[in-house]
């Protein structure tokens, strides 16, 4: 990888904790459970998850062991913004239906399981962490964290086709209606980045990584997730000059 690709990918990290440090302090404050989530998902998937693989990458040098310990943590970790987008769309868009509270605890257990069956060999001490396309497991952890992620999206462009309905009524709030398509946008945008990720997974050869597509796919990622950032930023803390683009309200 690049020194430039390197800095790149390391900016992109430094605003997610950023971010997820802001809504941690939020929730802090708040006591929020749906801010907790936020942060979780954040924190755990772009700082510690990401984080640590790219740490793999800049310290090349470093003990195999401190690789497998880095590796190991990372794959915990990102774990986290899949069941963080399950419990949040549960709770925010069907908070009243029961099929949806057991499809999140579903979706929560069965990204668990998976976790587990990945992890518990290097755990114990009884082998390493393998995370390659001809794992059942990784087909099955890659299909559920994507059903989390394409649910919360679902959900999104559904209450953004109501709401604006509503909105062209005066209903609701055009801000509001907005955000709606935001969200759809952020979790459309993890979306491609996880399929990104299983994509490098099958594509490229371990034992000789081509690397044009190797950077092509991390360039990738850092484009899906500067939409996923940015679209996070407009729905939380949206700029004046967005304010009046969408038509919402000026603060105060």
């Amino acid at each position: 990888m690049s020194v430039l690709l390197l800095a790149a990918c390391w900016v992109m990290i430094t605003l997610g904790t950023l971010l997820g440090l802001r809504f941690m302090r939020s929730a802090m404050r708040s006591r929020d459970v749906l801010e907790w989530l936020m942060a979780s998902f954040f924190l755990g998937g772009v700082t510690l998850g990401f984080g640590l693989l790219l740490l793999v990458a800049s310290v090349p040098d470093a003990p195999a062991e401190i690789h497998l310990l880095w590796r190991t943590i990372s794959f915990g970790a990102m774990q986290a913004p899949a069941v963080s987008i399950a419990l949040f769309t549960w709770l925010v868009f069907r908070p009243a239906d029961g099929w949806a509270r057991w499809l999140a605890m579903a979706l929560v257990f069965t990204i668990a399981l998976h976790a587990l069956g990945v992890l518990s060999p290097a755990i114990l001490g009884v082998g390493t962490l393998r995370q390659d396309a001809t794992m059942p497991f990784y087909w099955l952890g890659s299909a559920v964290r994507a059903a989390c992620f394409v649910w919360a999206c679902g959900e999104s462009l559904r209450y953004f086709g109501l709401s604006r309905r509503r909105c062209a009524l005066g209903l609701v709030d055009p801000l509001v209606t907005n955000r709606f398509l935001l969200w759809a946008i952020w979790s459309g945008s993890a979306t491609v980045v996880l399929a990104l990720r299983v994509s490098s997974r099958v594509w490229i050869d371990p034992a000789s990584p081509d690397p044009a597509l190797v950077q092509a796919l991390i360039i990738s990622q850092l484009v899906a997730g500067v939409a996923c950032f940015g679209a996070v930023w407009l729905t939380f803390a949206p700029p004046a000059l967005y304010r009046r683009l969408v038509g919402g309200p000026q603060p105060a």
